[in-house]
């Protein structure tokens, strides 16, 4: 199963490997002339749109009682002029987070020791993938369980930490991840989670040591081969809503058969995919057990899906 931490720790420890505590004092103290510049920013644009609109509102006034008939086009060139200021003073605070002008070419608007630098890279690139917890257990939507037994959901987006306000992302106090502009569905005020991307299909498998004839359905052959006959029969006997989890039972049942058909080893193989799959999908205890083992056996819902396995004959 994923191993998720929390970003200020990891943050913490890049700074301080032997004092997390330490860690993130200093890392609060990296980020925090950072956060004092947004929020004086964010004040003055709304300050100067809060002007324009009272300014704009005062014109509309005027102009309908209709007693400052001489300055009426002065008051409609003060009304288009207001209400562009405002627009932009409401704006240009998420532009400029996004955005750089001028002097604003560094990536951020402060010099990150190279340790903190080299983790926003990660995030940034995708190596580090976020999450956040959460707290009502599982749900429809893309939830799933960690290795600390909670449940999390999507985090945030790669590209969302080439803001240059992200670093605020790494302080150890989620209340002030909401002055970074982000998706409205990621601005939650929650702590943020990471993990290391899982290893893809494409990793090389590690040698076939089970050389048992009622396993070559599963162990044998490529692996391109077994995914062909594993989509094959997901697609024609899985509904969608279960078809993640009868994938990860074939594709880690075929990963721990391979390593043998000593004494228990089918045991110790259900024993893993139970861990790994954190029993998320409404399954528990004995059902999934029986299930995990039909499926390793070639069978399910009383009929043999070797065939699905069994590759074309030249």
């Amino acid at each position: 199963m994923i191993e998720v931490e929390r970003l200020c720790d990891v943050a913490a420890r890049r700074l301080e490997p032997d004092n997390a505590k330490a860690g993130r004092k200093k890392t609060d103290r990296q980020i925090r002339p950072l956060r004092w510049t947004m929020i004086a920013f964010n004040f003055l644009f709304g300050l100067i749109g809060a002007i324009s609109v009272i300014v704009l509102i005062s014109s509309i006034i005027l102009i309908i009682k209709g007693e400052e008939k001489e300055i009426e086009n002065y008051l409609l060139v003060t009304m288009a002029i207001s209400l562009t200021i405002a627009i932009f003073s409401f704006l240009s605070g998420r532009v400029l987070q996004k955005r750089k002008f001028l002097s604003f070419s560094r990536p951020y608007d402060i010099r990150l020791p190279d340790e903190l630098d080299t983790l926003m890279d990660e995030l940034k690139s995708g190596q580090l993938l976020t999450a956040m917890r959460v707290a009502d257990g599982p749900r429809d939507g893309g939830t799933w369980q960690a290795a600390d037994g909670q449940f999390y959901d999507h985090g945030i987006s790669p590209t969302t930490f080439s803001n240059r306000y992200a670093p605020i992302l790494l302080s150890s106090n989620p209340k002030h991840y909401r002055a970074v502009s982000m998706p409205k569905a990621e601005r939650m005020g929650r702590p943020i989670y990471v993990y290391r991307r899982p290893a893809t299909r494409q990793d090389e498998e590690s040698p076939c040591n089970n050389h048992d004839p009622r396993d070559q359905w599963l162990v044998g052959g490529a692996l391109r081969d077994f995914e062909h006959g594993r989509e094959a029969f997901i697609a024609e006997k899985i509904p969608p809503h279960n078809a993640e989890w009868f994938r990860t039972v074939l594709t880690i049942g075929r990963r721990e058969m391979r390593k043998g058909r000593q004494f228990g080893a089918q045991k110790q193989a259900i024993a893993i995919i139970q861990k790994e799959l954190g029993n998320t999908s409404g399954l528990r205890g004995g059902e999934s057990q029986h299930l995990i083992k039909q499926l390793l056996q070639g069978r399910y819902g009383g009929t043999d899906i070797k065939r699905y396995f069994t590759p074309p004959k030249a």
